[in-house]
C-alpha cells in the first residue's frame, strides 16, 4: 500500500444537514503539481473524444499530497483505456521527481447511470471526490448527497452492513476509481432499529430522521 493511500482528508464529512462535504477543491492544488495537470489536460484536449471527461481525485485534490511521494489520481470517463495506459506510463516517467506516479482510472459513461448502488456510489464519487479537469463535466449532479446508507452502500458493496459503531468492511473499485477508502462519513453513520443517527461533530449535538435517510 502506498504512503498516501492513508492520507484522510480533513475536510470529509457531513454538513449539519446530513449531506456529504469533502475538500476537494481545484483551488487545493499545490502549485508543484499544476505541470503534471497541464500535461494531462493538453493531451486529452489533443484526444478530441468529444463526451469524454477528464477528472483529477485524490490527495492532490483535496491539497493533502506530498511532492516526491503521492500519487496523481485521474479519472478518465468515456474515454480509451489504452490511452489512458499509455498516458500514464507517459506521464510517470516525465514527473518522476514530482510524484511517485500519474494513475489514468478509465470508467465509460454507463457506469453513471441506472438505479444500482454502484452506479449510485459512482454518481457520489464524481460529484463530491472529483474536480473537472477537462470535458463538459456533464454527469455531475449540481445537487449534494446525503450521507445516508444508499451512499455508504454504494462506496462499500452490496455487503456492507451498517450497525452500532459504524465498522465497515473497505471494497476498493475497479471500475475508474484506482482506490477509494472507506468514506469517513460512512462511520457516521449508524441505525438503530428504524433510526438513522449521524454522530455529531466534536461539540455538536446529534440529529436524526425516523426512516431511512434520503
Amino acid at each position: 500500500m502506498r504512503d498516501d493511500r492513508v492520507v484522510r482528508d480533513p475536510a470529509e464529512g457531513l454538513t449539519p444537514d446530513g449531506m456529504i462535504r469533502t475538500g476537494a477543491s481545484r483551488a487545493r492544488v499545490a502549485a508543484a503539481f499544476e505541470p503534471v495537470l497541464a500535461a494531462a489536460i493538453e493531451e486529452f484536449d489533443q484526444l478530441q473524444a468529444g463526451s469524454a471527461e477528464l477528472h483529477l481525485y485524490g490527495s492532490v485534490a483535496t491539497g493533502m499530497a506530498r511532492v516526491g511521494e503521492s500519487d496523481v489520481d485521474l479519472l478518465l470517463v468515456g474515454g480509451s483505456e489504452c490511452w489512458a495506459r499509455d498516458l500514464s506510463a507517459r506521464l510517470s516517467a516525465r514527473f518522476a521527481d514530482v510524484c511517485r506516479g500519474v494513475e489514468i482510472g478509465p470508467a465509460p459513461r454507463s457506469a453513471y447511470f441506472g438505479d444500482g448502488d454502484e452506479a449510485y456510489g459512482n454518481r457520489v464519487f464524481l460529484r463530491h471526490y472529483c474536480v473537472p479537469l477537462a470535458g463538459p463535466d456533464a454527469l455531475r449532479q449540481p445537487a449534494p448527497f446525503p450521507g445516508d446508507v444508499r451512499a455508504a452502500r454504494g462506496f462499500n458493496g452490496s455487503g456492507f452492513t451498517l450497525r452500532s459503531g459504524g465498522q465497515a468492511p473497505s471494497r476498493a473499485k475497479s471500475l475508474g476509481r484506482r482506490w477509494l477508502p472507506r468514506p469517513a462519513w460512512s462511520a457516521s453513520v449508524c441505525v438503530y432499529g428504524p433510526q438513522i443517527v449521524r454522530s455529531p461533530p466534536a461539540g455538536g449535538s446529534s440529529s436524526s430522521r425516523s426512516g431511512v435517510a434520503s
